[in-house]
């Protein structure tokens, strides 16, 4: 693993060595079910005598509550991982199914009162044209389909449930149900944090069922301590803290620095907008008797190498604390020797490095904390043979971001396939400034040995207002502070 830079009397922060090999992006479970039912749903279209389609953001269904169109970013994820299914499955290059890009975004615009959540709104959703995903075509839609994402309140299994509107039928009618257990990733969507059960040092590596359940279990505790915690009366004059101290922070003191004044959290963990020309700095403390390792992921995109594929956080490079310490983390690392420190950029300077930027991870930070343990041999072997032991379409596509426009629908189909050709979607963002990278620097960083256990997951917000950023106090120079 790699360890942050430091300068001659600095310990540094470390990458783990069963981290070093990238395999590539990994689908999750819900985008492998979908890929294998595309086929059936581009026939049930067919036959159906749909000539153009679009596909609209979900809803949620949580526990029994009513149906959310915000739950994190998983309703519009949900939309982009149908849109690219049906791409694919769209095979037939003579007569293909027209498909609309992004429709929701273009009727929003258009007209207000346009919505799938009323029967007059669906209506107002058919008129109209809409763009193609490939080529210059404007298309008239025949239908739309959406659907619902319902979660049980222990998080175990999620029902999928893909539904389709037309001018005939403006009730929405389902098409295909799906069940698939609840992953890390669809988690993440949510924007839920977790944590994983610590266990003896032979059942520190969990498989990725049980590490799963575990994770579903504290996200709902964890979501019923926020909901209390909030509901509680607030001190005054106090600084705020966390509702819920999860055992994320427990392990790690993760604090953030806008032109060195500490910005405060706000009462649900998220952070003010850093403006534009802004420099940003996170510090790092290791608040556990063992080292740890933390990926620490800014709009999608790992820190130590700038990698922006989307998979389980146990396959990303680590940063490495040693216990007590704190460190200072102020830029994006690449080949171990450069860094582009972090500062508030204008959106439309977004499209000048691309990669550095997941559009459905815009204005978060990711957290992956992995305690340092034994673990068992099969384990350990499974994580450094990953590769060979997934399903070969793991590595193929990655659903869940969009594709930039194409020419042709082979081409479009071959950029789906591809992890590294994505598109960073702006809407809605044109007021607010972006973590981006800014000045690059030369910095020296090494490696070490490291072998950890997941423990959780945190995901920080900085789109939200928050509170002043406030003074930092005198402290003893951080491990990888720049002179």
């Amino acid at each position: 693993m790699t360890r942050f830079p430091g300068r001659r009397t600095v310990p540094l922060l470390a990458l783990a060595a069963l981290c070093l090999l990238r395999p590539p992006a990994r689908a999750d479970v819900l985008d492998l079910e979908l890929l294998q039912r595309g086929p059936a749903l581009m026939k049930k279209i067919r036959q159906l005598q749909y000539k153009n389609v679009g596909v609209l953001k979900f809803e949620v269904l949580r526990g029994g509550a009513r149906e959310s169109m915000e739950v994190g970013r998983l309703n519009s994820r949900m939309a982009t991982r149908l849109e690219n299914v049906l791409i694919l499955a769209n095979d037939n290059d003579e007569r293909p199914i027209g498909i609309a890009r992004a429709p929701g975004d273009v009727a929003a615009c258009r007209d207000p009162r346009a919505t799938y959540r009323t029967r007059e709104g669906r209506a107002r959703l058919l008129e109209g044209t809409y763009p193609c995903a490939w080529g210059n075509d404007e298309l008239k839609l025949d239908a739309f389909l959406t659907g619902t994402v319902v979660l049980p309140t222990d998080l175990r299994e999620a029902t999928v449930i893909i539904k389709a509107f037309d001018r005939a039928h403006l009730e929405p009618q389902e098409v295909l149900r799906l069940n698939v257990p609840v992953s890390l990733a669809l988690l993440s969507d949510m924007d839920l944090s977790f944590y994983v059960r610590s266990r003896g040092s032979d059942d520190d590596a969990l498989g990725i069922p049980e590490l799963v359940k575990d994770a579903a279990e504290s996200a709902q505790a964890v979501e019923v301590a926020k909901q209390k915690a909030a509901a509680a009366p607030q001190p005054v004059a106090v600084r705020p803290a966390p509702a819920v101290q999860e055992p994320v922070e427990q392990a790690l003191d993760f604090r953030v620095l806008y032109n060195g004044k500490e910005v405060q959290r706000g009462k649900n963990g998220e952070l003010a907008t850093p403006g534009e020309g802004v420099n940003v700095e996170f510090r790092l403390k290791n608040r556990s008797p063992r080292r740890i390792g933390v990926v620490v992921r800014v709009n999608g995109v790992n820190t130590v190498d700038n990698d922006n594929d989307d998979k389980d956080p146990r396959f990303y490079r680590r940063w490495i604390l040693d216990p007590g310490k704190e460190y200072a983390l102020s830029g994006f690392y690449k080949d171990n020797s450069m860094r582009s420190k972090f500062t508030g950029i204008a959106p439309e300077k977004v499209r000048q490095q691309p990669e550095l930027f997941v559009t459905s991870k815009l204005g978060k930070i990711d957290i992956d904390v992995f305690r340092e343990g034994k673990l068992r041999q099969e384990s350990a072997d499974e994580g450094q043979n990953a590769e060979k032991q997934q399903d070969p379409r793991q590595f193929k596509y990655n659903l869940s971001e969009p594709s930039r426009p194409a020419a042709t629908l082979a081409l479009l189909r071959g950029q789906v396939k591809s992890t590294q050709d994505r598109q960073v979607d702006l809407a809605g963002l044109t007021d607010r400034s972006l973590i981006g990278p800014g000045e690059v620097e030369k910095e020296n960083v090494r490696q070490v040995e490291f072998q950890g256990y997941h423990v959780g997951h945190l995901t920080i917000s900085y789109f939200s207002p928050a509170a002043p950023p406030k003074e930092t106090g005198p402290t003893t120079p951080p491990a990888s502070a720049p002179k």
